[in-house]
């Protein structure tokens, strides 16, 4: 027995020279699975994304701009001369809308200008007052229908009527007393009716602390309306005061009036005044109706 356990051994480190270890036997590599079969899907191929279409902008209309209205024709300037001997003058006409008119007088340095206008309809212009240097006396953000003052020196001015946005009837009085005349202000203006016609309308400016002085001829036992207005339609700082040549006070300024009608006692010449007691000149508008007996 022991000698088969020693030719056992003899047997195995033989085959242990010759590289068959036992372990070899025991280590058999582990068969690898077979893989199943593949399955072919087939694909179905895509259709190429076609790109994405050009959107045309869509064109905002800016409506054109509105342009101001044609420019109105320029008219002429006109030049005004005083009458030997006279220091008051008045020129009318007529503007189409926006239009504008000058009128152009020589004025010697110190001299008072007073200028006012009246126009139908009523405040359908202003005035603006400029030297021929470019001076603005007179601008036409005032909106105003009348101005007084000094000139400061010898040149033309020009005294401009600017339209609105309708036809315009006017009328411009302008008035520049003599170097070291009087202001004037008292000095009477004579008031006359058209023929035929029975009333009449005057445009001025008064100074404050100042008046103008009217008269008119009129027949006994006529009927005399008076009226005074603001040319702005303003409050009116001013008021009136009527009497006949012979002394006879028909309207008092204590009555502190900016109208009056009454019955005339007698055929004579009638004065109206009309005062300012405000701080501020006033342009004003005087108008006169008589009817006949």
């Amino acid at each position: 027995m022991k000698g088969r356990k020693v030719w056992l051994y003899i047997v195995l480190a033989g085959w242990a020279l010759v590289g068959c270890p036992l372990g070899l036997l025991a280590q058999q590599p582990t068969p690898t699975p077979a893989l199943p079969p593949v399955r072919v899907v087939p694909v179905t191929a895509t259709p190429p994304m076609a790109p994405p279409a050009t959107q045309t902008p869509t064109a905002t209309l800016v409506p054109p701009p509105t342009l101001p209205p044609t420019a109105p024709p320029t008219l002429a300037p006109v030049r005004l001369q005083f009458a030997p001997g006279t220091w008051r003058l008045s020129h009318s006409g007529q503007l189409g809308p926006w239009m504008s008119q000058d009128l152009v007088l020589r004025i010697l340095g110190g001299q008072t200008l007073r200028v006012w206008l009246s126009t139908q309809p009523e405040a359908g212009a202003i005035l603006t007052i400029a030297g021929a240097d470019g001076d603005v006396l007179l601008s036409d953000h005032a909106g105003a229908m009348a101005w007084e003052g000094v000139v400061p020196r010898t040149q033309d001015y020009i005294v401009r009527v600017v339209g609105g946005s309708n036809p315009v009837t006017y009328r411009v009085d302008i008035e520049v007393p003599p170097l070291g005349s009087s202001s004037g202000s008292e000095t009477a203006t004579r008031i006359t009716f058209p023929p035929g016609g029975i009333d009449a309308t005057v445009a001025g400016m008064v100074m404050p602390q100042s008046s103008k002085l009217f008269v008119l001829r009129a027949m006994k036992d006529q009927t005399m309306f008076v009226e005074l207005r603001h040319a702005a339609g303003d409050p009116l700082e001013a008021l009136l005061v009527i009497w006949g040549a012979d002394g006879n006070v028909l309207l008092s300024d204590h009555a502190g009036a900016t109208s009056w009608e009454g019955v005339l006692p007698k055929t004579q010449d009638y004065f109206i005044k009309v005062y300012a007691y405000g701080s501020a000149p006033i342009p004003f508008i005087l108008y006169v109706r008589i009817p006949p007996p």
